[in-house]
């Protein structure tokens, strides 16, 4: 249970650099149409939900890349990682080991429990008070809509509600107040009809399973309560959308919905939330120009990808130094003519004893900024997109083949220094 917490917390924590993003893009998209908004939160729950993706050099977490780790290729590369013990550099003729644990305290070592056993404890009685909550919520909401009357179809009407909403997930019911006719009738059945033909119920139940197993994490329950206004304000934009449909007189049927509830909804119902807010949005609301439209859907294009993609992590970090003929050390480096170029090119050997660079980001850096011009004469001949974390070897191969542009001597020996940088840079990925 202990891992599954820690996996759990990594996620969450990853998500949360997601959420904050979002939020930044949702204030780019404040003139843009609410869908967009409504969609750019499928990136947050993606990394609450998903522990493995694919790897980019684009990726958010790129920005922090870390510098070090064995995971999979298909394994997330987490935020946070319980202390592990540290490698001790060896020298010639010994093997690299673990330093010994430090011991544990008396009192941690008779009493068997540890602050990670009582986080556990405490995320196991959050997520159980939540999920209680919900289902007695809806048993008192069922009971509640007991005696309500159909109307058609689908639709009830009751005169022991307030307010227009949607109940129910295998066979979702609209139910309405008593005495609702004309206009606020049309709009509110056009409404909750919306939510029902998207599947908004779905949404709001992963949503809400999402907040409850990540409920000690407050972006989580901020990100809840956004998802759900922007659920509503693109749900109004649809119906606002619809031929005859005017701002006016739909935001007048909201307004009618406002008074205070009799009694709460519940986290899975859906009702008139927010309405001030809707109400702003929906008399400001107009039909959006095709370039809008386009920019915020490049922009959620954008953010979903780089949030979903995980970093290029180090597989193969520096552990030991580079001595050639000592221990294991594969190879023999000239160490010395990487250093003569720049320090950022300072080489130690992996765990296995092959060479690596000793920070291979900031070499790979290093290397744009040494041999600029070379690199963008290897990228335009064999059409390459800009040298990244994540396509070296299209450069490695790029440098391995012949390359007749290079004539002059200078160009051969920067050729070549890149193609033994990138045999070197390859170490630490493979």
């Amino acid at each position: 249970m202990e891992a599954v917490f820690l996996r759990l917390l990594n996620m969450s924590l990853s998500a949360s650099a997601v959420v904050v993003l979002v939020i930044l893009a949702r204030l780019a998209l404040r003139r843009a149409p609410k869908k967009w908004s409504y969609l750019l939160w499928a990136a947050p729950a993606f990394r609450l939900i998903c522990p493995v993706s694919f790897r980019a050099s684009f990726s958010l977490f790129q920005l922090r890349p870390p510098l070090g780790g064995s995971a999979s290729e298909a394994e997330l590369s987490y935020l946070f990682r319980p202390a592990a013990a540290p490698f001790v550099a060896r020298s010639a003729g010994t093997a690299a080991a673990p330093s010994a644990p430090a011991p544990l305290p008396a009192a941690a070592q008779g009493s068997g429990i540890s602050l990670l056993n009582i986080a556990v404890v405490l995320w196991c009685l959050g997520a159980a008070v939540l999920m209680v909550y919900a289902v007695l919520s809806s048993l008192r909401m069922r009971e509640r809509l007991a005696d309500a009357v159909l109307l058609e179809g689908n639709v009830y009407e009751t005169d022991r509600i307030d307010a227009p909403f949607l109940f129910g997930l295998w066979h979702p019911r609209i139910y309405l107040p008593a005495g609702l006719r004309g206009e606020r009738l049309r709009y509110a059945l056009a409404h909750e009809r919306v939510h029902l033909r998207r599947r908004d119920h779905w949404v709001k139940l992963l949503a809400f399973l999402l907040l409850t197993v990540h409920w000690f994490n407050p972006l989580v329950w901020l990100a809840f309560f956004l998802l759900s206004r922007d659920l509503e304000m693109s749900c109004d934009e649809k119906v606002l959308a619809e031929a005859g449909s005017s701002a006016g007189e739909y935001s007048r049927s909201l307004l009618s919905f406002a008074a205070p509830r009799r009694f709460p909804l519940g986290p899975l119902a859906f009702g008139e939330t927010d309405v001030k807010k809707r109400i702003r949005t929906a008399l400001r609301w107009k039909k959006p120009r095709t370039w809008v439209t386009l920019a915020a859907l490049l922009l959620v294009i954008a953010v979903t990808v780089i949030c979903a993609a995980n970093p290029i992590t180090i597989r193969n970090p520096w552990v030991q130094e580079y001595i050639p003929g000592q221990g294991n050390i594969r190879g023999a480096v000239d160490t010395a003519k990487y250093l003569a170029v720049s320090q950022d090119f300072a080489i130690g050997a992996s765990a296995d004893g092959y060479a690596v660079f000793k920070d291979p980001y900031k070499a790979l850096r290093a290397l744009s900024r040494e041999f600029g011009s070379t690199l963008r004469k290897l990228r335009v001949q064999n059409l390459l997109p800009p040298l990244g974390y994540g396509n070296y070897r299209r450069y490695l191969t790029a440098s391995a083949r012949a390359n007749p542009w290079a004539v002059t001597e200078e160009e051969i020996r920067e050729l070549a220094f890149i193609r033994g940088f990138f045999d070197i840079y390859e170490n630490s990925f493979r």
